[in-house]
Order: structure tokens, then sequence, then C-alpha cells
């Protein structure tokens, strides 16, 4: 919404837009008590502040009638919100000449936010949360009373949602930027390095634009990580806090099944092309004889420490069919994955094993 709405001029437009769809509505005999509560500086603060409370739509939905997002006891009926609608999408493409695709977007936007302005002006118990009631235990409280299972992290200063949202989801606090992130995490471990895990979140996000993907390396894992910031120095509107948690749970399931099947492609593609690179330091090993073809005069050459660290990776990893990740450090461990496991050698360690496995067929063949 946000970059459709720099577009057509920023806030001071979208402040425009507001004032005239009010005028409008209101002059309108059928539907002018869909506004009669919230006055203009309500509808129009509300559209700046909680801009990011609203999760967008996919692209198949946008193409599909809106439809009121309030409670039963907010709504009004179906042909009168069709009026309204059909108010709001006149004024964008008559007076401010906004695009038919970027209509749908915007008047679905706008409408969600009128329709928590209302709600929020007629509701006589409080359903925002000021700056101050931002705090892991009114977000436990929160989500249990929807009948979420929740947990405190205070280490992490989240609350994890791990029960009764399509998938498990975190709501951390960040106070310094009076942030409310929620978080999902794939626990997918696809044996990816870090290189191709950054690869498959930008895939993700490219796919799955409503969301923003990033990796982070854990140990020895690469986890896909998706987020959404929301500012709550100006209250929490609970009603979208919720919708939201939803909408956000449930567009990572599907992205995450995505990141599952992507990340083995890019696994058993990254295997074969690993193994046509180790080739090529293989066949140039030979031919400036580093070592010779004999696999007896081979194994001499590794036990005797004059074989290049390279060329010892390359021919492990084609003797043992996995992927190498060299972790630095004052004495560099060599991590390959296998299946769920993890196995991680020092170089001398690799040396042993490949010396096994070449000896190992040396002595299949006799």
């Amino acid at each position: 919404m946000h970059e459709t709405l720099d577009y057509y001029g920023g806030l001071p437009k979208l402040k425009q837009i507001i004032q005239s769809f009010r005028k409008n509505v209101l002059a309108t005999q059928e539907v002018k008590h869909f506004l009669f509560t919230p006055n203009f500086e309500k509808l129009y603060s509300d559209q700046v502040n909680y801009i990011h409370y609203i999760f967008p739509k996919t692209d198949k939905e946008y193409q599909e009638p809106i439809k009121q997002t309030s409670s039963d006891d907010y709504r009004i009926p179906s042909w009168q919100y069709e009026q309204v609608v059909t108010i709001l999408q006149k004024i964008l493409r008559d007076e401010f000449g906004v695009l038919e695709n970027d209509i749908i977007r915007m008047s679905s936007h706008i409408l969600e936010l009128v329709e928590e302005s209302r709600a929020q002006s007629d509701d006589m118990h409080s359903n925002i949360w000021k700056p101050a009631d931002v705090s892991l235990i009114n977000i436990k409280k929160f989500y249990e009373s929807h009948g979420h299972v929740s947990k405190l992290d205070y280490d992490e200063n989240e609350v994890k949602v791990v029960n009764g949202l399509s998938f498990p989801i975190s709501a951390k606090i960040i106070p310094r930027d009076k942030i409310l992130q929620l978080h999902a995490v794939s626990p997918h471990d696809a044996g990816l390095l870090i290189d191709e895990a950054t690869e498959v979140a930008n895939l993700l996000t490219q796919k799955f634009n409503r969301l923003t993907f990033e990796t982070k390396q854990i140990g020895l894992k690469c986890q896909i990580i998706a987020k959404h910031n929301l500012p709550y120095q100006n209250y929490v509107p609970t009603r979208l806090l919720l919708r939201l948690s939803k909408m956000f749970s449930e567009a990572f399931v599907e992205a995450n099944e995505f990141f599952k099947s992507q990340s083995a492609k890019i696994i058993s593609e990254g295997l074969n092309v690993r193994r046509e690179k180790n080739n090529i330091i293989i066949d140039k090993n030979i031919k400036s004889d580093v070592y010779k073809q004999s696999p007896v005069e081979l194994v001499n050459d590794l036990k005797e420490n004059r074989v290049d660290e390279m060329l010892v990776l390359a021919l492990f990893e084609n003797h043992y069919n996995v992927i190498l990740e060299i972790q630095h450090s004052e004495i560099n461990k060599y991590i390959c994955k296998v299946k769920d496991k993890t196995y991680s050698y020092e170089f001398h360690q690799l040396k042993t094993l490949l010396v096994n496995k070449i000896e190992k067929n040396i002595k299949a063949s006799q």
C-alpha cells in the first residue's frame, strides 16, 4: 500500500481522498449512517496510524468483490456496503485518476481501516492498546483469549503462539523502536549453505510478495524467517492485530511449502554443479601430477600430506556424495549434512575418512 499511495501523492492525497469519500457517503441517503459516528480526523488518523495493520491480499483475493471485515455488530446490509464501495471507487477513478488495478487495492485497504474506525467509535469497550499496554503479559492474554496456546520467552522478549494459528508465529516487542514484530520461522532444515538459503529467501520474497524473507544462521542451521513490523507508538488496534496474525500465519504456510520444495531442488542442482567443478579440480591436478591416477599412489600422497586442501575437499565430496561447508576458525571445521544429521570434521579427519574410502574401493576391486 505504501508504494501505491506514494505513487499517487502520499499522505496529502490520501487526506483528500478520505475527505471526498466521507462527504459523498454522508450525502447519500441510503448509506450516510455508515459514516455518522467517526469524524474526519478519526478516519484520517486511523488510516495513517494503522496502515501497517492491514495485511496485503493475494492477487486472487483482490479479484474478488470487497467484503466487510468487521464483526457482525458493526456490519451494514451487503447491498449498502456495495454502494459504499462503489462511491469510493468512483472517487478514486474520477477525482484522483487512480488506475483500475490500483483502485481495487486502495479501496480494499482504505475500507478495512474505515471499518476499524467505525468499530472503535461505536464500541463501549476499549479495543485498542496504548503504548504502555504493549507488554508480553497482555499479548499472551490477548492470544489466549482467542483460543491460541501461547508461551512467554523473556530472553527474546516475545510471545510464541504455538497452537491455534495455521503456522506458529511469535510477537516480539522492540521497545527502542516502538515496534511489535510478528515473525515466523521455518523449522525445515534443508541443509543449505548460507548463500543458497539467501537465494531461496530472495525467490520467496518475489513469489510471496506479501511477506519479506531473510536468512539467519544459528549454529550449523540456516533458517528462513518472515517478519512484519507493526508500530505501536500510536496505539494498537487489537481487532486488526488478531486478523493480521491469522493472515500472516496463513501466508507463511504456503511459503514454507515452497521453501521446502525449492531448497530440495537447489540441493540437487547444487550437488551436480559442485561435482562438475570438483571434477575439473581433480582433472587439473591429475594433469599437474599433484597425484597419480593410481588409487594406491593417491592414498600414499594423502598420507604424506602431498595433496592440496581444495583437492582433498573435492575428492571427499565426490567419494561421499556430500557438500562440505568450511567453518573458519583457528582450526577450520568442515561441515556436511546427511539427511537430518550434521557432521563436523577437522582436516586430518577428512583425510582419514577419504583414505579409508579409497582403500575400501581398492579392496573391493581386487
